[in-house]
Order: C-alpha cells, then sequence, then structure tokens
C-alpha cells in the first residue's frame, strides 16, 4: 500500500485549512505539508509535479479548471458546447466583437476569479484595470428569464448529482448567479441526458473525468445546453461543499471517497469495499477512534456482542471490530434528540442482561452521552470544539 495524504502546505496553506480538515475526514488520511506516495493536492508552495508522486487530480487540470483562458482553448479543441467564447489582446480588440455580431450580448470574464468575481458585461467605453490579464476572455452573455445555472458533478469516471443555482425570492438577482453573491442550490431531479453528455464532455477535455469535479452549465431558450466553466479543488480554488442539501453534501464526501481509494485498489481503511453511499462508514475516523479507545475496552465481549446487536447506544453507535483487530465505532447520521428517544427504549434491556454495564455505558466522568457522531467533541472527557457538520 502506497503512502497517502491531504497535501496542503505553504504560506496560504490557511486558505485550504476547513477543506483539508474536512477531506482528512471523509477521506481517512491526515494532512501533510511534505508530498507523499499518492497525494490529493490542496496546496504546496514550490511543487514540482514531477518529483512530488502521483496526484489523485492532475496538476494541468487543476491548471486548466482555475484559468478561463486555459479552459476556453481546451474547449475548443475537444468541441465542447459553451457560449461563444473569443480570446483577444487588447480592449480595443474586445470592443470591435459586438460590433462584429451585433445579434448576441457580450461580456468580459475575469480569467481567474472565482464566484463571478470581476466578471461584467462588455460595453463602449469601459475602462479595464491595468492588472487585468491578458487575453481577454469575451464571452457570449445567454439571457434568460430567471437566471439560473446548473451544476453537475463527477467522481472517479462517474457523473452524479444535479442541482439549481437560482437566486430566492426577496434577494435581488444579478446577472451572475453565484452562491457568494447570494444564489442558493435547489435540487431538481435527474439530470437530463445532453446536459450530463455536455458537462462529460468538458470535464473530460479538462482531465478531471476520473478524478473529481463539478460542470456548470446553462440552457438556452432553444433548449440547447451550454457548459460555463468546470471547476475542481487545489492550489487556486475549491468545489463548493456548502449546498444547503445534506443528502448531496453526503454524496459527494462519499464518491470522492470512493474514488480516491478506488486508485490504490479494492482495500478501504474504513473496511470492504461498500457499494452504496448509505452504507459508507462516514467521515472522521480518528475522532471516533479517540472516542472509541476510551470507553470500548471497558466492555466484556459479552456487553460488546449485546451492543451490536441492539444498534447505536448512547451516541456513540455500533461497536464492531475493525480489520485492524481493534473496536471501531461506525458514526450514524442522526441528531441528538432523535438518537436520546431511541437509547430511552434500548438501554433498560440491556443494562438488565448485562449487569455492571450502565456505569460503563456512562464513563468514569460521565461523558458517555456528550453529543453524537457529528457534534464535534473530541477526547475523553468531551473537551474540544464543535465543528461545522458535513
Amino acid at each position: 500500500m502506497r503512502s497517502c495524504c491531504i497535501l496542503n502546505g505553504g504560506g496560504g496553506a490557511w486558505a485550504f485549512g476547513g477543506l483539508a480538515a474536512q477531506l482528512g475526514r471523509s477521506l481517512w488520511l491526515d494532512v501533510s505539508e511534505v508530498p507523499r506516495e499518492f497525494n490529493y493536492l490542496l496546496l504546496a508552495d514550490g511543487l514540482d509535479p514531477a518529483a512530488c508522486g502521483e496526484l489523485f487530480i492532475p496538476y494541468r487540470a487543476v491548471q486548466l479548471a482555475a484559468d478561463k483562458r486555459l479552459l476556453a482553448a481546451a474547449f475548443a479543441a475537444a468541441g465542447v458546447p459553451t457560449p461563444e467564447t473569443r480570446l483577444v489582446g487588447s480592449l480595443a480588440e474586445a470592443e470591435r466583437v459586438p460590433a462584429e455580431d451585433p445579434g448576441r450580448e457580450w461580456c468580459l470574464k475575469f480569467p481567474t476569479g472565482c464566484g463571478a468575481s470581476g466578471h461584467r458585461r462588455l460595453v463602449p467605453g469601459m475602462v479595464l484595470p491595468k492588472s487585468w490579464p491578458l487575453p481577454l476572455v469575451v464571452q457570449e452573455f445567454v439571457r434568460l428569464d430567471r437566471p439560473e445555472v446548473y451544476r453537475t458533478y463527477v467522481a472517479g469516471g462517474q457523473s452524479f448529482g444535479w442541482v439549481v443555482r437560482r437566486f430566492p425570492d426577496g434577494v435581488a438577482p444579478s446577472p451572475w448567479v453565484a452562491h457568494a453573491r447570494g444564489a442558493r442550490y435547489e435540487a431538481v431531479g435527474a439530470a437530463p441526458g445532453p446536459a450530463v453528455a455536455a458537462a462529460r464532455a468538458a470535464l473530460a477535455a479538462a482531465g478531471l473525468l476520473e478524478s473529481f469535479g463539478c460542470a456548470d452549465l446553462l440552457r438556452r431558450r432553444t433548449g440547447e445546453w451550454v457548459v460555463l466553466e468546470v471547476g475542481t479543488d487545489g492550489l487556486f480554488n475549491h468545489v463548493d461543499r456548502e449546498l444547503g442539501l445534506p443528502g448531496l453534501e453526503h454524496e459527494v464526501q462519499w464518491r470522492v471517497a470512493e474514488a480516491f481509494w478506488a486508485r490504490l485498489g479494492g482495500w478501504r481503511p474504513w473496511g470492504p469495499v461498500r457499494g452504496t453511499p448509505d452504507r459508507w462508514l462516514g467521515p472522521s475516523p480518528t475522532r471516533h477512534r479517540v472516542r472509541a479507545r476510551s470507553l470500548f475496552p471497558l466492555l466484556t465481549d459479552r456487553a460488546c456482542a449485546l451492543l451490536s446487536a441492539a444498534g447505536p447506544v448512547s451516541g456513540f453507535g455500533r461497536i464492531h471490530r475493525g480489520h485492524r483487530g481493534g473496536r471501531r465505532h461506525l458514526p450514524d447520521v442522526q441528531s441528538n434528540a432523535a438518537r436520546r428517544e431511541e437509547v430511552a427504549g434500548r438501554e433498560a434491556p440491556l443494562r438488565r442482561k448485562a449487569p455492571g454495564l450502565e456505569a460503563r455505558l456512562s464513563g468514569p466522568s460521565g461523558h458517555g452521552r456528550r453529543g453524537d457522531a457529528a457534534d464535534g467533541v473530541h477526547g475523553p472527557s468531551g473537551a474540544g470544539s464543535r465543528r461545522r457538520r458535513f
């Protein structure tokens, strides 16, 4: 088995700190500033792609996704359906585009921004900052009755997810439908076949099809699906995980974890390969193992068997003998309130069957009920800080 990690180091590593921690939990990996044999790259100063080991997301794909100039050339070469896009060398040349094609509206896109930062409509007499990168990305502006952008994902070659970003009622709409500008994600059922085909063509052109990425699309009034851009994790940007859709947020974590470990063979750190996300053992194994070691070795094998048969108890989940020989916590996605209601009816028969178990369930410091698997409580005494649920 090759060594692997979440690679995040250098002066800007703080910007990826939250994502690095989340990936570490969902992929069962630690975060390192030093490359290993197989890496999930977020950031590394002075990185030499040829000498840093293998990358889960190819370095060139990360560069393409982060620069709309490179992406436009890659899309054109691969025949990806997009709004009409032109790369020009000056603002004067850009201003000639609407004159030559007055039947369309046009915009200038800032090539390395995210969240539609810097984008603007192309109008005569406009002034750009001197630092604006060249060549300029001039793109057709597709006007819609209601501004909206669709998104789908790919991980390990498998397409999944179909959501739309829209501005909710009460929020002033913007021509740039970005989460950072107030747009929100909504689930919209199954993705249409032509949209999936266009997205996969774009992700393949960017070199992301076999790792992880997303594609943003528009639907013209004619019904044609066109790709705006693709995104992935690393160096400059990362794929938005704050969707407000817990099921899809969980699926993104599961599919990325499966795609990462599939590249290393059939072995998984959480045990045998699971075929569906609802059977995935979930994020944050380090925290679970720390908590498990503080309590579970106190239980007899008989008590362990009783607990495993009865299901989740006191917020700790089932007790299970893991592949490394120790007992391991299998996290459950339930709230504290639901967990406590369930526990009330389960602990009584367990105490009758296993005398002395009650004190052990509570633990020496009474921490047996201090939160559930997603609360972010660390260590045997419940000390620690809460984290965002994913």
